[in-house]
């Protein structure tokens, strides 16, 4: 099959990053960026559907309702080129799809970084679930590899094979759809909902324009290559009761029992992050 590489805007799918605070510093040309202001990235991102209902459940906050599709949205990505003065960093991601007042969310239940000054502004700015892990990106063309391992010893590799890979239209519809779900976060008790990222951007007619809609937009400066996804868990017995662990955990109790839609991308996009 043919390769088929896409363009994405800067409201791409998997950039769920860390929240800077109202301070700003002042570019050579007078525009002010923001403490974290993102420049280039790139990264794999995968979406499959589970069918452990019962660790779903104990994962996902009581505040969220339970989907009608076990979800889960996942992203390991390297945030290389910071706003000067930024050091940059490493994270990966899990996201379930859940329900707030009736209507389809994404909600983050895990978010391991390398950067400690990260995971303190994405807790307090964001209300993200950031904890401190080794974060790796490897990109052997057309596989491009993440990974992370957390100090429980629970481990999550996503692998994207674009290699002759060409998506379908099913994988494109659907894809379509879960690029305009919002992502929900819970900050100082209360549900937030991100901006910036995520959600797709809005069209003059105010509707949010999906990720395959944004492909075409700026072809010089985001690169986006479908592939075979892959999600693989570190051994439950090696981990099972280290470091205080819940009974369930997203990266033993997620397994994918049906791949739904996996891609690497490269931004070179500028772009912030904050909450409605």
């Amino acid at each position: 099959m043919k390769k088929m590489a896409l363009v994405l805007g800067v409201t791409s799918l998997f950039l769920q990053v860390s929240f800077a605070q109202e301070s700003r510093t002042t570019t050579g040309g007078g525009k002010a960026e923001r403490r974290y202001t993102y420049h280039e990235t790139d990264g794999v991102v995968v979406y499959y559907e589970t069918k452990n209902k019962e660790a779903y459940r104990k994962l996902l906050p009581e505040i969220f309702d339970m989907p009608d599709r076990l979800y889960v949205h996942a992203f390991i990505s390297d945030f290389y080129k910071m706003k000067e003065g930024t050091t940059p960093y490493k994270e990966a991601a899990v996201f379930l799809l859940g329900k707030y007042e009736n209507k389809e969310i994404w909600h983050c239940i895990t978010m391991p970084v390398t950067s400690d000054e990260s995971r303190i502004m994405g807790i307090r700015g964001l209300g993200l679930p950031k904890i401190m892990g080794d974060v790796n990106l490897v990109r052997k063309d057309p596989v491009y590899t993440g990974s992370t391992a957390i100090k429980s010893g629970h481990t999550m590799q996503l692998q994207v094979d674009a290699e002759d890979y060409e998506i379908n239209k099913a994988e494109e519809e659907l894809l379509k759809e879960l690029s305009v779900i919002p992502k929900m976060n819970i900050r100082r008790g209360k549900v937030v909902e991100m901006f910036g990222a995520g959600a797709g951007g809005s069209g003059k007619s105010g509707t949010k324009r999906s990720i395959i809609d944004l492909a075409q937009m700026a072809p010089r400066r985001m690169t986006l290559k479908f592939g075979e996804g892959k999600v693989t868990f570190g051994d439950k017995k090696e981990v099972s009761g280290k470091g205080g662990e819940a009974e369930v955990h997203p990266f033993v109790d997620l397994e994918p029992s049906k791949m739904l839609g996996a891609y690497y991308l490269k931004n070179t996009f500028t772009y912030s992050l904050g909450v409605k």
